[in-house]
């Protein structure tokens, strides 16, 4: 992470964008109030802004705070409690102290996403209260008259949303254009705010039959406790209903291959595209994309990105604002820019040719600063294919001539790249791939150097320095971290398995 955008503190405004809305608490009822999936007109993201698990989940979760003991409810509540209160984020008062004061807390986006936590400790509040129904086999009455008295409130509210000539004010009320993925275009249709309505009224309508139902199981409980059962399917039932009324489906084709493919067989090589029309359509057209939403983009290469562009490297992000294709594109192989067009996409070839994947170089310079790089690689006279701009001195020390040699890729993966280059001198093997410290290059049988240092070159590439003769040798991904962490994993398994063996065997008392 440190070696991300995720790594480094956010500014608050984009850190406090994506918090859960407050009103959104009624979604733990009506989760369709403010619109369903692909029509969704609330505040935030309709997958993080939903706290929906069932209106059966929600009643059992409410009689199990009011009704289980202490010592049984009370660890449950105090999680779900804490993990709403982060995912409100900037509507809850001690937000900004958090991120001013609590190390860490102000590199968190989207804390709205809390709310996953939130909903399984909701969910598990929710099976202790079933756990006590069924050891009980009954209920208590007045639960009971809450189920009906919520009912008869959700009634009222549905009556209220099909009658009200007010609807369209709710609705700008609540919407926030800035942060929805809504077209504009649609939101302002006199014919999407009627059916928006309509969609309200039916989901209130059925939280209140479902209400209705959860009553009604509940009171027969009273004279036959197996109806108990009932509330099991119930709540299951009204759960698939939502996940499948959730689930949009389409053709992948129609969002990710409009002939994008096509053009890339037509036109091979080992090349990068800046795809502006599909972004992210990379990894399923097959193709190396220059950029494209990544969560954990590596920090070096965003601040470039951000400063080819004429923004702050310093405040650097996955969201870039493309205005050209600067000829630095052709240190990262930029080969053409896909624009969208009425129905389809135009490739423009860009006019400084891409570098290769592998190439030698003797020309070196060295600048520890970061701007110091970028500007020395504005400057007239700095030639990406004969020279580069290293962190620290290599060694070996390359000798100012041409070099002559032939590098090239024996074996590629995500995580791997093989490498075997002959070479008169020593030089600089310059691979135009990005430069993280979680990389490394070892060397392998029947190579003339025991061992390598990779370091970074230009700020962003991968740069080893050689000295002459034949060379093999692997660029490998190989972080501490993950070995670190598949330990701990490990270790975790261990304990965990340990742990459900001794509790095993312990007898709970009925």
């Amino acid at each position: 992470m440190r070696e991300t955008i995720r790594g480094i503190p956010l500014p608050f405004e984009f850190a406090s964008k994506l918090a859960f809305p407050p009103e959104n608490l009624v979604t733990l009822l009506v989760p369709n109030l403010f619109g369903e999936a692909g029509a969704y007109w609330g505040r935030g993201h309709l997958w993080e802004a939903c706290l929906f698990v069932g209106v059966t989940g929600f009643g059992l979760a409410f009689y199990a705070a009011i009704y289980c003991e202490r010592n049984v409810k009370w660890i449950l509540i105090v999680i779900f409690s804490v993990a709403l209160f982060l995912a409100v984020g900037v509507h809850a008062p001690l937000y900004r102290p958090l991120y001013d004061f609590v190390p860490g807390f102000n590199k968190f986006r989207s804390v709205s996403k809390f709310i996953f936590t939130a909903s399984l400790f909701l969910t598990l509040l929710a099976a202790t209260g079933l756990d006590r129904l069924l050891r009980r086999k009954s209920v208590e009455p007045a639960f009971v008259v809450a189920a009906f008295a919520l009912a008869v409130l959700l009634v009222c509210a549905a009556w209220w949303t099909t009658t009200t000539t007010s609807w369209r004010l709710v609705m700008d009320k609540i919407h926030a254009g800035e942060d929805s993925g809504l077209l504009p275009q649609l939101y302002a249709s006199p014919e999407f705010g009627r059916r928006s309505q309509r969609q309200s009224a039916v989901s209130l309508m059925v939280a209140a039959a479902t209400c209705g139902w959860l009553g009604g199981f509940l009171m027969l409980s009273k004279r036959n406790w197996r109806a108990l059962y009932a509330v099991i399917v119930l709540g299951a039932a009204e759960m698939i209903w939502f996940a499948f009324s959730a689930r949009p489906t389409f053709d992948s084709a129609s969002v990710i291959d409009r002939g994008e493919k096509s053009f890339l067989d037509t036109h091979p090589g080992d090349y990068r595209i800046l795809n502006r029309f599909t972004p992210n359509s990379a990894m399923s057209i097959g193709a190396e994309d220059l950029w494209g939403y990544d969560a954990s983009v590596v920090r070096r290469y965003a601040e470039f990105v951000a400063w080819s562009q004429g923004a702050d490297p310093d405040k650097a992000t996955a969201d870039v604002n493309f205005t050209w294709a600067d000829p630095l594109f052709a240190m990262v192989r930029l080969g053409f820019v896909l624009l969208p067009q009425p129905q389809n996409f135009r490739a423009f070839e860009v006019e400084t040719a891409p570098l290769p994947h592998l190439q030698l170089v003797s020309k070196y310079q060295v600048a520890r600063n970061r701007d110091v790089i970028f500007n020395a690689m504005r400057s007239p006279d700095f030639d990406p294919r004969t020279e580069v701009i290293l962190e620290a001195e290599p060694n070996p020390v390359p000798i100012p001539t041409e070099t002559r040699g032939r590098p090239q890729i024996v074996a590629a993966s995500t995580d791997s790249l093989t490498i075997e280059v002959d070479t008169e001198q020593p030089a600089i093997l310059l691979v135009t791939d990005v430069f993280a410290s979680s990389w490394r290059a070892v060397p392998l049988p029947g190579t003339i150097q025991p061992r390598y240092q990779l370091q970074p070159a230009n700020y962003i590439l991968r740069a080893v320095p050689l000295i002459a003769g034949h060379h093999r040798l692997r660029v490998e991904y190989a972080s501490p971290a993950f070995v670190a962490g598949k330990w701990i994993s490990l270790s975790a398994s261990i304990f965990w398995a340990a742990a459900l063996w001794r509790f095993g065997q312990t007898k709970i008392p009925s």
